[in-house]
């Protein structure tokens, strides 16, 4: 406002230097003549900052066990809307979350042989494996998976790091248990690469420290084996290794430049799905879905929009909690718990992805500031997803993990919700909540 007055006091300086006597002035002095006002450029001023968050602030704790598994009910909301001055509203909320960790897939050079090597032989001194091929070895082979398959002993067979070479003696080692003694190698072979296999059990290697967690759904795509990619669930972890089951008879290859692998503790082969929540208003269009060019799997847009015949959502909709219980939820997402995650082994997140995806569009109708997107400033209050054990199978629950700026002597009023299993299902006849106070 204040902008606008001064242009309207700058403007209206500049019109009385246009009188009569202001324009035999400019004759008389049109060498020299400079303007007592200069024009101001129109000024937009960004609208207050809004910000989408899931659960303000709380956590969520899904429920599993070693043979189920649950769903988790999750409300995306909008707070803290605050239009300028003649504006009507938001047009547009393109909301991207994700509930998955991405890590890239190493990509090393090529073996000979497409990766399968012949044996000629295979001995041990102290805890240390080496195996002689056909092959010169290369210094790139260090560091790369090995299956190693068919030798009598079976102590040899398996998936292992090659740690060493030897380019003359065409010679690798590995680092295996001591003690396993002489042996012979006729009809076994070695597997090179970067993702290889062993009976069934897939070993993928990753370009850093993997942080996946046994019991997570995995989603690997980019191998050159389309055997290899897939989504499946992670039967264990090691540096930078994770490992799966997968069909048998696989070649041992490498990924693509740039391939990723996410996981998560919700099943990845099962779409989240959405509920629209009270603060869309009525006839605004919506749809779901991933756009794979900006977002991996383990994440989902949310996509409501005013044709442009209903109303915005303005701040006179009960956004920031209001009158109305969950009034500012835009939308309930509900994902699957992966089953068979060990109680308390698991804890990941879900996350409002970064703001070149997510967005908040003001309506340009009806409004003069040309302002076309709302700043996502404040940080995002993200919801934590804990896996716990319990002799209820609750959709949903939640839990406040504190009150800040607490002090002493003074009453505090904590909500307590219920949300239905299925929104606008049957109703609740009945309720039991076991209350925590006691911080130690």
């Amino acid at each position: 406002m204040f902008l606008s007055w001064w242009q309207s006091l700058v403007n209206r300086g500049k019109l009385r230097l246009q009188s009569s006597a202001a324009r035999r002035l400019r004759r008389r002095h049109s060498e020299s003549r400079r303007n007592l006002f200069e024009p101001l450029e129109p000024r937009v001023l960004l609208a207050a900052n809004p910000y989408i968050n899931l659960s303000n602030g709380d956590s969520y704790i899904a429920h599993a066990s070693s043979t189920t598994a649950s769903y988790l009910q999750v409300p995306v909301r909008i707070d803290n809307l605050q239009d300028q001055v003649g504006d009507r509203g938001l047009s547009l909320a393109n909301v991207a979350l994700s509930y998955a960790t991405s890590e890239g897939l190493s990509s090393g050079a090529a073996v000979p042989g497409s990766g399968s090597l012949t044996i000629t032989a295979a001995s041990e001194s102290g805890t240390t494996v080496t195996i002689t091929t056909g092959t010169a070895s290369a210094s790139t082979w260090v560091g790369e998976l090995v299956a190693i398959s068919g030798v009598s002993n079976a102590g040899y067979n398996g998936i292992w790091t090659i740690t060493g070479y030897n380019a003359a003696n065409k010679t690798f080692t590995y680092t295996d248990t001591s003690g396993l003694g002489t042996t012979t190698v006729a009809g076994a072979t070695a597997n090179v690469g970067t993702c290889v296999e062993y009976g069934t059990t897939a070993e993928v290697e990753t370009g850093a420290a993997c942080t996946f967690v046994t019991g997570e759904s995995v989603n690997v795509s980019g191998e050159n084996v389309a055997g290899y990619n897939g989504v499946f669930t992670i039967l264990s972890v090691s540096g930078s290794t994770f490992s799966y089951t997968a069909a048998s008879g696989l070649k041992a290859t490498y990924a693509a430049i740039g391939s990723t692998a996410q996981a998560s503790i919700f099943d990845l082969s099962v779409a989240p799905t959405v509920a629209w929540g009270p603060l869309l208003p009525s006839g605004w269009s919506t749809s779901t879905g991933v756009d794979p060019a900006l977002q991996p799997s383990g994440a989902i847009s949310l996509l409501a929009k005013n044709p442009g015949t209903a109303a915005d959502i303005t701040v006179t909709d009960p956004t920031n909690g209001g009158a109305t219980p969950n009034g500012d939820v835009l939308a309930y997402v509900t994902l699957k718990v992966e089953k068979g995650i060990a109680p308390g082994a698991v804890t990941g997140s879900i996350q409002v992805d970064s703001a070149n995806i997510t967005q908040l569009v003001e309506d340009t109708t009806t409004k003069s500031t040309g302002n076309t997107a709302y700043p996502t400033l404040d940080p995002p209050l993200n919801a934590s997803v804990n896996i716990v054990a319990s002799t209820t199978t609750p959709v949903t629950e939640m839990s406040v993990g504190g009150i800040s700026n607490a002090s002493g002597g003074t009453t505090y009023s904590v909500p307590v919700t219920l949300t239905p299993s299925v929104v606008g299902g049957p109703g609740i006849s009945s309720a039991y909540a076991i209350i925590l106070f006691d911080p130690t």
